[in-house]
């Protein structure tokens, strides 16, 4: 086995040296081996707290490294033009420790962040992160966005950034056994009645492979959002490029696509689109 241990791999400009030597230790791939297979459970769940130079706290698990760059900035630079941000509503699906949403929020004050996130480990560092963004301008949901609204079993991944509904993740299905769990599922269209929701001007959807499951029947909602994030998955043996989701956000938005996945290649495809 071949062992990278550059502290380049996971070196993040936003924090000081002590969270990133930290970093390097906890993610360098020989500590990971080892915590893995020795450390019990309960010591690998302990939250780990970062502060970013411009003073917002965040906590994250053991295995989960500093951002190299917040995608909040990264997502937003990927769009074909500016992106108007002044009251905007901002609907995260999928929010992992609050790299997009969190960081939205903190840097713009006067814009209103929903932020939803099925693993309940990840909704607990999210809780204590908010509690440093001084504008109180989020909501925080654990839940499962799909097609319904009963209860769902939610399979661990390993990570923090790769959980998802059993009945959505395909290779989660076929890969070894992982610790499952039950989060409460609701539709994208019980979520926004819920919370009175009227408009919508970002939506972020990076849900590991349940977003085909979450918009069947409601792809109408999508048309009156003026900006898309999504993350599409193969699901099954199907491509993204072959899913009903993927071709009605082509026919009706304006759409740059990136490959984040070198080892995924075509299997994973992130769409930013504006609405035409």
């Amino acid at each position: 086995m071949k062992l990278k241990l550059s502290p380049k791999l996971v070196f993040s400009p936003h924090f000081g040296r002590l969270d990133n030597f930290v970093n390097w230790l906890l993610c360098s791939s020989l500590i990971v081996v080892v915590l893995r297979r020795f450390v019990p459970s309960p010591l690998i769940d302990i939250s780990l707290q970062s502060k970013t130079f411009d003073g917002q706290n965040y906590y994250r698990d053991f295995f989960s490294p500093l951002p190299q760059e917040f995608c909040w900035e990264e997502y937003l630079n990927n769009f074909d033009g500016q992106v108007e941000l002044e009251n905007a509503v901002v609907v995260d699906l999928g929010g992992h420790l609050g790299y997009f949403s969190l960081r939205g929020a903190f840097l713009n004050e006067k814009c209103m962040f929903f932020c939803v996130e099925p693993s309940k480990s990840n909704f607990n560092n999210l809780t204590k992160t908010c509690q440093s963004i001084p504008n109180k301008n989020v909501l925080l949901a654990n839940y499962a966005i799909c097609r319904d609204n009963d209860e769902k079993s939610f399979i661990d991944g390993g990570s923090s950034s790769t959980g998802a509904l059993e009945s959505a993740n395909f290779f989660l299905n076929k890969a070894r056994k992982h610790k499952k769990s039950t989060v409460q599922g609701i539709t994208f269209t019980k979520f926004m009645e819920q919370h009175d929701i009227n408009k919508i001007d970002i939506l972020k959807c990076d849900i590991e492979g349940g977003e085909y499951d979450a918009f069947e029947g409601c792809f109408e909602h999508l048309l009156s959002i003026k900006y898309l994030i999504f993350e599409l998955h193969e699901s099954g043996d199907v491509l993204p490029r072959e899913t009903a989701l993927y071709k009605f956000i082509n026919d009706n938005f304006k759409v740059v696509e990136r490959h984040p996945s070198k080892y995924h290649g075509n299997k994973l495809i992130e769409i930013f689109a504006t609405q035409k």
